[in-house]
């Protein structure tokens, strides 16, 4: 049997099926009803890498996106229990609020939130030792951290120092060079020992760091002090007087002193000549200004426990400036200290003019085969003077050492000539009487006994008395000229440091007494009393420059042609007064006295002696100039003179402001022995005090001051060494004087024709144009004929008395005639 079913519904059945299922939809898309989802929170520290779950969804999901909550975002991963983790590594500490967006298997999308507490990272610090000294600022490292925060910066960080003496001070964090930072600071310990260092370190999220360690501090070196002079005042003149004060102390905290030494660096390994402090840790040394150069001295403080400390003086002695015109240095002088004579340029009223000399200066040693580089070439370094003789010339070997030349040494005992490129003239003994006085000269048995001439040169310095040759010899007058740059010296003269100049007083002073200034000095040289009188005055000298063998060899200006010396009462006054008086001769011929058989003749008709410029009123230093002369009048004056014919005698006076005055005598030849002498006072005008301070470190004394080098401290000096003229003068003066004065009635009368100058005054014409001389001429002269005269009667009164055997000099009486 079968049945048949109705499978219609009706409508209010199918109306309320598809109520059911509609609210059934809605209850499913619920995330409550889909499962029990939701966010977990985690922890992190800052800089440390991670993964976390961040939610559980109890479902599958296809994809997930984590935001971090610190401005980035990762993809999530499904972890084993229905959950979203990631991967991240937060770079700072703090909270941070999260969220998770997914699709799953049960939902379309999801979004959950998660709070991340991340902590700040751990420090580790670890100190560092340290020594210093007591006393002394001390910085250096005091620790060393690391931060398990790879992202840390400097900037991050602040630390606080304990020094272990009670104080503490904030350090200064900088990133150390393997990795991690350093911590330093700077500490001044007041006493010596070892303190307990702590340092704290603390970064901005609050993580702290501590090390310890240990400062050991050491007593304090002792302390060497240079209280004068100071270093900005390091440059001097030469011989200038200059003591330098030192001190020491010991350190802090030290045990005491030992010992206070102040050594020159001249001194050696033995401390022959150093100074000791003694017991006062305190003294005064004169410094060495005696050579140019660069010097030191050193002071040494000794503690008693072994520390020493030290200061030094370093010091230049340098050139002057000449006082005259003189045009700049021809010769590199790099391993000399600076030349000075042209820091402070003089007003040119003549600029030409020493354009022009500028280039003969330079032409000068292009004339010689080697270019004055030969040991003894004279080189004109400062330039030429006013008659265009090369002033205050230097030997080559001194422009290239520093050092005055030995002359025996460097021209073989002038055997030959070879230490020298440029043309010089030879003079010795002629005459019997003077050519066996000579060979008694100097020790050495092959050397040359005679003059070695170079050519016309001026000088200028301060002057000494050396001696009268006395009758029976030369009758010359001989005095030390020291150059205040030591120009033209060599080892042989007189302390190394001076050029000799002599003159024949029967060619000179012998014929001055008409005037008061040369009769005084005439006189007082007769009384022997000429130290008092003549040294330390200022002198311009212009003579034939050579090397004097007979004694021990020696620059020397012989004959002296031109000579301008200041007097010594007006030279102390003339800071005060600007009253000034000099006194002068002037000539272009002479001879060399014994051991020497010419007259040295220059072929020029006018020489020009100059009188340097003042220009202190007071003689301050050279960095305190007051007052320098703005003009200078003459107040009086005359010059006498001797055959010369009177239509061309004449003196002209000229004035180069800022320069000097100048003295140019009208002269006949040579041969006519024509010569000039007398003295001039000036009146130097000055202008309102200048308080303008020159370039600072230049030495006091030269053209700014003449006061600190006149009268320089030398000792005082005899007759030149193993003097055979002195030798022969004294076997003369033991001859009756009956005898001797029959020998002089033998010598002829000369004839002189003499005239005189009563007025000088200033003259407005140019300078004179006076050409080069390059060598001397050499003649016979009437004054020579006379010499030759008195040397033979001399002989013939000393063989006699000593029955042909004078004692010292056995050839003097042999009737041979000496040929050369």
């Amino acid at each position: 049997m079968s049945h048949v079913f109705d499978h219609r519904l009706s409508p209010a059945t199918i109306i309320a099926l598809l109520a059911l299922f509609v609210a059934l939809g809605a209850m499913l898309a619920s995330p409550e009803f889909a499962s029990a989802a939701n966010g977990d929170n985690i922890t992190a520290t800052e800089g440390a890498s991670f993964t976390k779950r961040v939610a559980d969804i109890d479902c599958t999901f296809n994809n997930a996106t984590i935001n971090w909550g610190d401005g980035t975002s990762s993809a999530g991963e499904a972890d084993t229990s229905f959950g979203i983790k990631g991967t991240h590594t937060y770079l700072e500490e703090g909270t941070y609020d999260g969220s998770v967006t997914y699709q799953d298997d049960c939902t379309a999308n999801g979004s959950l939130t998660f709070t991340a507490t991340v902590a700040d990272a751990t420090l580790n610090a670890s100190g560092r030792d340290v020594h210093a000294t007591a006393g002394q600022s001390f910085t250096g490292v005091v620790a060393h951290f690391t931060d398990a925060d790879p992202n840390g910066t400097a900037s991050d960080y602040s630390a606080q120092i304990n020094w272990g003496d009670g104080t503490t001070s904030a350090g200064t964090i900088s990133p150390a060079m393997g990795g991690g930072f350093d911590v330093s600071g700077t500490q001044t310990y007041s006493s010596p020992g070892q303190k307990a260092v702590q340092v704290t370190i603390q970064d901005l999220g609050g993580s702290m760091g501590y090390s310890n360690s240990t400062a050991t501090v050491a007593p304090a070196r002792p302390i060497a002090l240079i209280n004068a002079p100071p270093a900005t005042a390091s440059i001097f003149a030469l011989h200038q007087k200059v003591s330098m004060r030192f001190s020491c102390r010991e350190g802090l905290g030290g045990p005491g002193l030992q010992s206070c030494v102040a050594c020159p660096s001249t001194s050696r390994p033995s401390g022959a000549g150093c100074v000791s402090s003694g017991r006062t840790f305190a003294g005064a040394v004169r410094l060495n200004t005696a050579t140019l150069g660069q010097h030191s001295y050193t002071v040494t403080a000794r503690s008693r426990d072994g520390q020493r400390a030290s200061a030094t003086l370093r010091y230049t002695v340098a050139r002057h400036r000449p006082l005259v015109f003189a045009p700049p240095s021809l010769v590199a002088l790099a391993r000399r200290p600076c030349v000075l004579y042209r820091c402070r340029r003089n007003p040119a009223p003549h600029a030409a003019w020493e354009n022009e000399l500028r280039g003969l200066q330079t032409n000068f040693c292009g004339a010689y085969p080697r270019g004055c580089t030969s040991p003894m070439d004279l080189v004109p370094t400062n330039g030429f003077d006013d008659n265009m003789f090369p002033f205050n010339p230097d030997w080559a070997s001194f422009v290239l050492t520093g050092h005055p030349p030995d002359a025996t040494q460097l021209c073989s005992y002038f055997v030959r000539l070879s230490c020298t490129s440029q043309p010089v003239g030879l003079d010795q003994a002629g005459s019997e009487p003077s050519y066996d006085v000579c060979l008694r000269g100097r020790k050495d048995s092959l050397g040359f006994r005679g003059h070695v001439n170079w050519e016309p040169a001026t000088y200028e310095g301060t002057l000494q008395w050396e001696e009268h040759a006395p009758p029976g010899a030369d009758d010359e007058y001989s005095l030390q000229l020291y150059p205040f740059n030591l120009d033209g010296a060599t080892t042989g003269n007189a302390g190394g440091d001076s050029v000799h100049i002599e003159f024949d007083s029967d060619e000179t002073i012998d014929h001055f007494d008409d005037d008061l200034w040369w009769k005084e000095f005439h006189d007082i040289v007769d009384n022997s009393h000429p130290h008092v009188f003549i040294d330390g005055a200022l002198a311009e000298v212009t003579g034939l420059a050579g090397i004097d063998t007979v004694h021990t060899p020696g620059t020397e200006l012989h004959p002296v042609y031109g000579i301008a010396i200041e007097d010594k009462a007006a030279g102390h006054s003339v800071q005060r007064d600007g009253n000034d008086l000099w006194t002068f001769f002037a000539r272009n011929w002479g001879n060399e006295g014994y051991c020497s058989d010419l007259e040295h003749g220059i072929n020029v008709r006018k020489i020009t002696v100059r009188i340097p410029w003042l220009y202190s009123a007071r003689g301050k230093t050279l960095a305190q100039q007051p007052r320098p002369a703005t003009d200078v009048k003459v107040r009086g004056g005359s010059a006498d003179y001797m055959n010369i014919d009177d239509s061309h005698a004449g003196v002209s006076v000229r004035k180069l402001p800022g320069e000097g005055v100048l003295l140019t005598f009208n002269l006949e030849a040579p041969e006519s022995q024509s010569e000039y002498w007398g003295h001039i006072y000036l009146k130097w005008i000055f202008g309102q005090p200048n308080s303008v301070a020159v370039a600072a470190g230049l030495p006091p004394g030269s053209p700014m001051n003449r006061v600190p080098i006149r009268g320089l401290p030398h000792p005082l000096v005899g007759a030149e060494g193993h003097d055979v003229e002195r030798l022969a003068g004294k076997l003369w003066r033991r001859l009756p004087t009956a005898v001797r004065r029959r020998a002089l009635a033998q010598v002829p009368k000369l004839a002189i024709r003499r005239g005189h100058v009563g007025k000088v005054r200033f003259v407005r014409r140019p300078p004179p144009r006076v050409p080069l001389v390059a060598d001397a001429l050499f003649f016979r002269s009437p004054f020579y004929t006379a010499l030759l005269a008195r040397e033979h009667a001399e002989r013939r009164a000393l063989c006699h008395a000593y029955r042909n055997h004078v004692p010292r000099f056995p050839r003097m009486c042999r009737k041979n005639k000496h040929h050369h």
